[in-house]
């Protein structure tokens, strides 16, 4: 069961000795699946290192403040009229709602606010189902998760491609078939691999998995378009072949999918794992935002086919950044929503393309990424 405080106090509320993860900043913690956690409004920013903070626009970022500290303002002063804070809500409902679906309760509490009603009032029009207590009511929890929508026939395709990836792969394809939502098809494009690749995905008789090889090496985003083109399912996602999902890495998304049909893009936490499987990182992926500044979707994440409907291939121009031209071109059309639950295991190792071409090794990702957002800033 995952219950959300969501309060004014944040400090207050930490004091008593309850999990503080302030959902509008990215919090490097993790959530479990049983967890009373607090959330909270406040000023948004993004976290992109340890040395500097960049807000968010100016104009948004003002607006935000202020609103902000009307509610604040209502909370500490009986004068003001709880009915204010609908107005405040109103202007600053993106970062509400992202902090309380980002954090995927079962349960929401609201006694901590002087302005309960009114923000029941404005949550059960967003999110009808999800069950809200105020102040001096009778809290009786439901059964877990008794009112989001899950279909276990639903289609998902996840589009493996890999090149020279015989290490891991083996890991990677086991937790794409081992996922608790079964109903899926894993389409493994092969980029002229020369090692012992073709042979460990030969060794697998799974009906689930499509094979395909390209005659010589396209690069990632070519291989992503083969796949994509052979795919049938009604929700898509990629992985690579040296990274690998929790078992319910598929379920949790498409349940979240389903449960709020106006959302068409979720994506998730990360741990970041060494060659021998030790997590190094909690990666706390920023929200949709935050694509303004730098990549910060992680590599976990799903997606409705409309979605790709819409937007199309992946550019091979941007080959290094292809990921992250997509996700600009998604989030100027679609939904996009993170989740605070780590989902993935996201591999760092000497041979992998974001150390050979990122931060760690020639930049050469670094650049292309600069590209990228100078041609969607046009």
């Amino acid at each position: 069961m995952r219950i959300s405080i969501f309060t004014s106090d944040i400090d207050k509320t930490a004091s008593e000795g309850v999990t503080v993860l302030d959902g509008v900043n990215s919090s490097s913690h993790a959530l479990t699946n049983d967890s009373l956690y607090v959330t909270g409004y406040g000023w948004p920013t993004l976290k992109l290192d340890s040395r500097r903070v960049y807000p968010l626009e100016r104009r948004h970022k003002l607006r935000t403040k202020f609103f902000c500290n009307l509610l604040s303002a209502i909370d500490n002063n009986k004068r003001i009229p709880a009915s204010l804070a609908l107005i405040a809500v109103y202007f600053i409902q993106r970062e509400i709602f992202d902090t309380l679906l980002s954090f995927v309760p079962d349960a929401l509490i609201l006694s901590g606010l002087r302005w309960n009603k009114e923000f029941r009032f404005f949550i059960k029009r967003k999110m009808p189902d999800l069950p809200c207590y105020c102040k001096h009511d009778r809290i009786e929890l439901p059964p877990e998760g008794h009112w989001k929508k899950y279909d276990p026939s639903v289609k998902v395709s996840i589009v493996l491609p890999t090149y020279n990836g015989a290490k891991y792969i083996r890991k990677s394809i086991n937790s794409c078939l081992e996922q608790t939502h079964s109903n899926l098809e894993l389409i493994i494009v092969d980029d002229f691999s020369t090692d012992e690749t073709p042979q460990i995905i030969n060794s697998y008789s799974d009906k689930r998995i499509k094979y395909i090889r390209h005659p010589t090496n396209l690069k990632l985003p070519r291989a992503l378009n083969t796949g994509f083109k052979h795919a049938t399912g009604e929700y898509l996602t990629w992985t690579s072949d040296d990274n690998f999902y929790d078992v319910n890495a598929i379920e949790t998304m498409l349940k979240f999918l389903l449960t709020y049909p106006q959302i068409d893009y979720v994506y998730t936490d990360e741990y970041h794992i060494d060659e021998n499987d030790n997590i190094n990182k909690y990666f706390a992926v920023g929200p949709v935002e935050s694509l303004q500044l730098d990549n910060l979707i992680g590599g976990c994440f799903l997606y409705h086919r409309r979605v790709y409907e819409e937007i199309g291939e992946y550019d091979p121009d941007t080959y290094l950044a292809e990921d992250y031209d997509y996700w600009i071109r998604i989030s100027k059309r679609f939904r996009m929503q993170r989740l605070r639950i780590p989902l993935y295991y996201y591999r760092l190792h000497k041979d992998s393309l974001t150390v050979k071409y990122g931060k760690y090794g020639t930049k050469l990702a670094g650049e292309v990424g600069d590209i990228v957002k100078k041609r969607h800033k046009k």
